[in-house]
């Protein structure tokens, strides 16, 4: 295999200061368009504040948690959204060194991940993907430099910050095994993993018990849950447009025109081309189980890239990362994104990166709707969210008196109208016991189809009334 020859500092320079420029207007925007990173925010903070843990969500992502607090408490979004802009830079530089290594087009490789739209946008918020395929990549090099035990605690920190990626583990062990690593090594591969994950998951388990992680857990997860139909339908959708419909035309050809050159290097047991294989599948293999956010497929890309960095031509290779980089602009859909629900429809609107960048300015736009929202005093309006909508929005504040801790803690009211109070949902018990006492239920029409699905009642159940 030819490699080509490193390029010069100088280059990689230049890369990264593309990256920051090209990152800056959606470091201004806010944690993120995701509910996940304000959730991380307020919590991070939390824990710095008050020295006690707690999760932003099940099943917890403790070092991502406990590192983002300082970084919001001394200058909030930005701030916060600039570790992540460095944690991505470092994972480009990390990245440069494995291709320069190990890959025949080492250029044009970090321009693409460089540039690969959710890899764009997650290097901009406060949320944790960026930090854990920087450990991954990190563990991935140290195996590469045969630092096995290194590799393990590297690994069990991505783990740290986003428990699922313990599925990469198989693609590790796998390129280990290929690469011919003593058993005892890779044995210390494993037992560094698994120590530095129960160390990193010490603060959940400390705080609910093993028990409780595993009850809480369940019970948060209990809603993802959709009909076989509806799964498969989220999963070969977010699937394709994770990358974008030209960039899996583009990549699948290349793998269709090339496959008997990568057969023959699966069977001849190419180390990094088998692991990267495999990686890519326990990737898919858990979007499958877990169809949710697409930024999950994440881990996915490096290995993806590498596949095709063996078996396409220069040429091939740049059209491809063409059509990759191309989705952060411009969108051929086959969905309406129109209400709640979207249909099918053939499309063409703006692309990730752009669309992500409008819905961050949106989400500012909606904290303050919502908090102004006109309705009759005294109400409580269901907003199906959390901290996002109540995180460092200065036009509500919390309200303590006991009466609504028989209900839920993160019970909010309006400044300038403290007889309307926000939650982000009620049980239908509760619902009544506030009709019951003269106020009127409102909920979002975001909030509809969420009863349903978290609580057991339609708005029509009890009379809620909507608000458009």
């Amino acid at each position: 295999m030819r490699i080509a020859s490193p390029l010069p500092i100088r280059w990689l320079a230049v890369l990264l200061l593309a990256v920051i420029t090209t990152r800056i207007p959606l470091l201004l925007t806010g944690y993120s368009y995701d509910s996940d990173a304000w959730r991380v925010a307020s919590v991070g903070a939390k824990i710095w504040k008050t020295g006690t843990y707690e999760v932003s969500r099940f099943p917890g992502y403790p070092l991502h948690e406990i590192l983002a607090g300082p970084f919001v408490l001394l200058g909030g979004s930005f701030l916060s959204n600039l570790s992540t802009l460095f944690a991505a830079l470092a994972v480009i530089v990390i990245w440069y060194r494995i291709v320069r290594k190990e890959a025949r087009f080492p250029g044009t490789l970090t321009i693409l991940l460089a540039f690969t739209p959710l890899f764009w946008i997650d290097s901009s918020g406060t949320l944790d993907y960026v930090w854990s395929l920087l450990f991954i990549l990190l563990s991935l090099l140290a195996i590469l430099v045969n630092k096995t035990a290194l590799a393990g605690i590297l690994f069990g920190c991505a783990v740290g910050f986003r428990p699922t990626n313990f599925i990469i583990v198989a693609p590790l062990l796998v390129l280990q095994h290929l690469l011919g690593t003593p058993r005892r090594r890779i044995l210390a591969f494993v037992l560094c993993t698994i120590g530095a994950s129960l160390l990193a998951f010490t603060p959940v388990f400390v705080t609910y018990g093993f028990s409780g992680w595993i009850h809480r857990t369940l019970a948060e997860t209990s809603d993802i849950h959709h009909p076989i139909r509806e799964r498969s339908l989220f999963f070969a959708y977010r699937l394709v447009y994770s990358i974008g419909p030209l960039a899996c035309a583009a990549i699948g050809s290349i793998f269709v025109i090339h496959r008997k050159a990568l057969i023959a290097l699966l069977q001849a047991r190419e180390p990094l081309i088998t692991a990267s294989t495999v990686g890519v599948a326990v990737s898919i293999l858990l979007f499958a189980v877990f169809p949710l956010e697409r930024s999950y497929l994440l881990p996915a890309f490096p290995f993806l890239y590498l596949l095709v960095d063996r078996v396409a031509s220069a040429r091939t290779l740049t059209v491809a990362s063409c059509c990759v980089i191309s989705f952060a602009f411009i969108n051929p859909d086959v969905v309406l994104h129109k209400g709640r629900i979207g249909t099918p429809g053939v499309n063409i609107h703006a692309g990730t990166v752009v669309e992500n960048w409008q819905q961050r300015i949106a989400v500012i736009e909606e904290r303050r709707r919502i908090a102004t929202v006109p309705v009759d005093s005294p109400a409580v309006v269901m907003t199906g969210a959390d901290e996002i909508f109540w995180f460092e929005n200065e036009l509500v504040e919390r309200d303590t008196l006991p009466r609504w801790t028989r209900i839920n803690t993160e019970f909010f009211h309006a400044r300038d109208n403290p007889g309307v109070h926000f939650i982000m949902g009620l049980p239908k018990e509760a619902a009544r016991a506030l009709q019951s006492e003269g106020f009127v239920i409102y909920c979002l029409d975001s909030v509809v189809e969420f009863l349903p699905r978290k609580y057991g009642y339609t708005v029509s159940d009890i009379g809620v009334r909507v608000i458009d």
